[in-house]
């Protein structure tokens, strides 16, 4: 696609994208954006394009880049505030370590197999591939697991 090729399609589709754009993103700078991600997704394809399948394409394109962009900021995680409410109470913070100190402790407790077994259910092994590592049927890791689970409780209730 040369530049004469590209700034003809931009003259001719870019106010029907644009009025698309505005209607995904909800806002004229947000959709500006993504007519501009959507033309260079184009020119960045190369070869000739037929000015009909262009607009489908720049549809398609600026569709992906609001899902993109959405997914990514949905991902960010915001900074923690630290003067928010509910993070100056030290008492709470300091209950909360205790809790921390005496589960810790029960768990250094445990025999090593039901250490290890705890360990790979919180690491997200089902109960099969907990059972493959161990060589014992699902049912038995889950026993295993209810075990050390009960072993914590009482250990960090007394």
């Amino acid at each position: 696609m040369t530049s004469f090729d590209a700034d003809r399609l931009y003259r001719l589709l870019s106010p029907a994208l644009r009025r698309h754009c505005l209607r995904l993103a909800g806002n004229p700078t947000d959709a500006e954006d993504l007519v501009q991600d959507a033309f260079a997704a184009l020119i960045r394809r190369g070869g000739p394009v037929a000015p009909e399948d262009a607009a489908r394409m720049l549809a398609t394109c600026a569709r992906n880049a609001h899902v993109t962009r959405w997914r990514r900021e949905r991902r960010r995680v915001p900074w923690a505030d630290p003067d928010a409410p509910g993070r100056t109470d030290v008492a709470a913070t300091v209950a909360d370590r205790l809790e921390l100190a005496a589960v810790t402790s029960a768990v250094q407790r445990l025999p090593e197999r039901q250490r290890r077994a705890l360990a790979l259910a919180g690491g997200g092994c089902s109960s099969a591939e907990i059972g493959c590592e161990f060589g014992l049927e699902p049912n038995a890791v889950n026993q295993l697991l209810y075990r050390a689970r009960a072993g914590v409780r009482a250990m960090t209730a007394a």
